[in-house]
């Protein structure tokens, strides 16, 4: 992670008699910790809500980037994807009509991960036709 964030020590807090509580002298924003009956306590609040919220950022950033289209999903499913998986998407392939497209898509949605959403979604049905048929062929190799 790029930022850093500094730790609270007990050292850091200052008693404010008005309120009876030690707050902290870095940050006065409303974050658990900053305000405590002890430097001790106040300070272990701190840093643990520091670092719940570093390891929330850190997940956001890791989360795969959305896919957009038909054939980039296949590629993602042939390379990473479970049978359970690229089975769902071969359904989709084999799909008739649009009817048979929307239920595939519906049954999809509980094995694919989410940020293949968009490529079925916001797709047509006719977008699974720009598939190569290298890909398609890969595809059919990883279920046999």
């Amino acid at each position: 992670m790029s930022r850093l964030y500094r730790a609270a020590l007990p050292e850091d807090y200052v008693h404010n008699p008005e309120t009876g509580l030690w707050e902290l002298s870095f940050d006065q924003r409303p974050v658990a910790g900053t305000r405590a009956v002890s430097p001790e306590e106040g300070a272990a609040q701190y840093n643990a809500a520091r670092d719940r919220f570093k390891s929330a950022v850190s997940a956001v950033r890791q989360r795969p980037e959305p896919v957009f289209s038909f054939t980039a999903m296949t590629e993602w499913v042939v390379e990473h994807g479970t049978k359970e998986q690229c089975q769902a998407v071969q359904i989709m392939f084999d799909a008739r009509d649009k009817h048979e497209f929307d239920l595939a898509v519906r049954d999809g949605l509980k094995v694919l991960p989410g940020h293949l959403d968009f490529a079925y979604f916001f797709g047509r049905f006719s977008d699974r036709m720009r598939v190569s048929v290298p890909l398609r062929e890969q595809l059919s190799q990883r279920l046999s």
